[in-house]
């Protein structure tokens, strides 16, 4: 198990994230953690998000998707990101019954300008591969992350194996 990343936004706005925040009463309470270059996020499921009968609704996995590219991507460059495409495939429905799924998202390439690309997967307890993303990311300066209210992933700024915008 690696590191577990805490939540950058210090200052409270990132409290509402449907997503990732635990301040969200209806959200997906998602948590990340590194592995290596990659983040990684284990999320378990539940009737709630259903789409047809016990099966996880797609647009719940496409942000599952998402947020773990973004979190690889805010971890990598120590900065607030902004996605800019999101392209799903499904291969495989996702059992609400199922147990835990897998997502996990790294580093593809540097597009153009501060634009960079991440690959996401989730996949299902059994370790099946059940849908896929390429996302791009918007990697903000500096400045603007700060006053979008991120502070720091601490060691990531300009640590080993991390990447840093001028």
């Amino acid at each position: 198990m690696g590191k577990v990343l805490d939540n950058p936004f210090t200052d409270g706005r990132g409290d509402k994230c449907f997503g990732c925040s635990g301040g969200n009463a209806h959200g997906l309470h998602l948590e990340f953690e590194e592995d290596g270059d990659e983040v990684l996020c284990r999320w378990t499921p539940d009737a709630r998000f259903q789409s047809w009968d016990g099966v996880l609704h797609g647009g719940i996995i496409s942000t599952i998707l998402d947020e773990t590219a973004g979190w690889a991507a805010m971890r990598r460059f120590n900065r607030s990101a902004m996605t800019t495409r999101l392209d799903v495939k499904f291969m495989k429905p996702v059992r609400i019954d199922g147990g835990a799924i897998e997502a996990r998202a790294g580093y593809v390439e540097q597009i153009n300008g501060k634009i960079a690309r991440f690959h996401a997967t989730v996949r299902n307890a059994d370790g099946d591969v059940c849908a896929e993303a390429d996302a791009d990311y918007y990697i903000m300066d500096a400045e603007r992350s700060r006053a979008m209210g991120f502070s720091s992933f601490g060691d990531a700024a300009n640590g080993a194996g991390r990447k840093s915008f001028a």
